[in-house]
């Protein structure tokens, strides 16, 4: 049997959240759920999720959004890709889509966010039914989407 490793870690959010992070030899996802990148937590998240397969992050508005929502405890790609890149991770994944977003405004998010990553990071929506396979195809960190 298989040995998981699993740890967490309190996040920004008005009601408190967890970020999870699972290890196996074979490779590792950190899920945040809920988050808002400040200053503080920036920095512990990075290093949370250091290196890690797979990030499946929230990123629930755009740029042009998040000031009139500030404190409501969400991010927008840009701080998903952000912290990806400097945490050393292979792929991101955005979740929490704004339930006010269309299909079209998702995919324009994803365009942006993937533009700002500069390859640095792959960077996906995250949908219903997705399934990823974390850790397959490492040293080379892949994480394939079925």
């Amino acid at each position: 049997m298989a040995t998981w490793r699993i740890s967490w870690l309190d996040l920004d959010h008005p009601s408190s959240n967890t970020a999870y992070r699972l290890d196996h030899e074979d490779g590792s996802l950190v899920f945040t759920g809920d988050v808002e990148i400040r200053q503080g937590c920036r920095e512990r998240l990075v290093e949370f999720a250091a290196e890690a397969d797979v990030l499946v992050m929230d990123a629930q508005y755009t740029n042009a959004e998040y000031p009139s929502r500030r404190g409501f405890g969400h991010s927008t790609p840009e701080d998903a890709v952000s912290v990806a890149a400097d945490a050393g991770v292979a792929r991101l994944f955005l979740t929490h889509h704004d339930p006010t977003h269309d299909d079209l405004m998702l995919a324009q998010m994803l365009a942006h966010a993937r533009q700002f990553a500069g390859g640095k990071v792959q960077v996906d929506n995250a949908r219903d039914g997705l399934e990823v396979e974390v850790g397959c195809g490492r040293p080379s960190k892949a994480a394939r989407v079925r």
